[in-house]
């Protein structure tokens, strides 16, 4: 990618003509250092274990207790996800063989933008965050795979994604899990955005069955 194309691509940033990168491979780990005319830092890539089982230890409680729990939580405070099965918390996208965001974001993406913005007379801006959440959430919940993961304000929701499984279909010595985030520590802890996309915001696609020709 030449510099006048990163420049158009990203315009809010001052992009260096030159860099130094240094690369050092270490077990399981990638050590990077690089330097500019304009910053310098350095990092470690780790290798992903997110294909193994999860390691979370999981608190186990019978559906009563899950009940009494639910009813006496404070609404809004938390978040809840539903899964019938034990693995991690993965998005569609990551449990895709494909791995690689800069290309999605850059071909799969382009070419929905390209085909939805005259279907739904809405021009989905890449550069805001925000309206690029609105667009994934909108293919999301017509069956394209994304790196969103849906949250519920609802713990019965959630407990519905985890039983949804027809009866007879597992094991009863199996388990579900039902995790529970606390949405005001995590931009306490990590300085995030606590905003959040609706399915309400946005624009829909017309009723017809999920499927969208080019």
């Amino acid at each position: 990618m030449s510099p006048e194309e990163l420049a158009q691509r990203f315009p809010d940033y001052t992009i260096a003509p030159v860099g130094d990168l240094l690369l050092n491979v270490e077990g399981e780990s990638i050590a990077f250092a690089y330097s500019t005319g304009i910053t310098k830092g350095s990092g470690q890539l780790l290798l992903s274990h997110a294909a193994l089982p999860s390691t979370l230890e999981a608190q186990v409680v019978t559906w009563d207790e899950f009940r009494n729990s639910a009813v006496k939580s404070d609404p809004r405070n938390h978040v809840f996800r539903g899964q019938c099965s034990q693995h991690r918390l993965r998005t569609s996208f990551h449990r895709t063989k494909r791995k690689n965001l800069a290309k999605y974001r850059d071909i799969d993406i382009d070419e929905i933008r390209r085909i939805l913005s005259p279907i739904l007379r809405h021009v989905f801006d890449k550069r805001d965050p925000f309206q690029t959440g609105a667009l994934f959430s909108l293919i999301q919940h017509h069956g394209f795979p994304t790196p969103l993961l849906d949250w519920s304000y609802s713990p019965f929701v959630a407990a519905y994604f985890a039983f949804r499984s027809r009866p007879g279909a597992r094991p009863n010595t199996d388990f579900v899990r039902i995790f529970q985030f606390d949405r005001f520590a995590y931009p306490r802890d990590l300085g995030a955005d606590d905003r959040r996309m609706g399915r309400r915001d946005g624009p829909r696609l017309p009723a017809t069955g999920g499927e969208v020709d080019g």
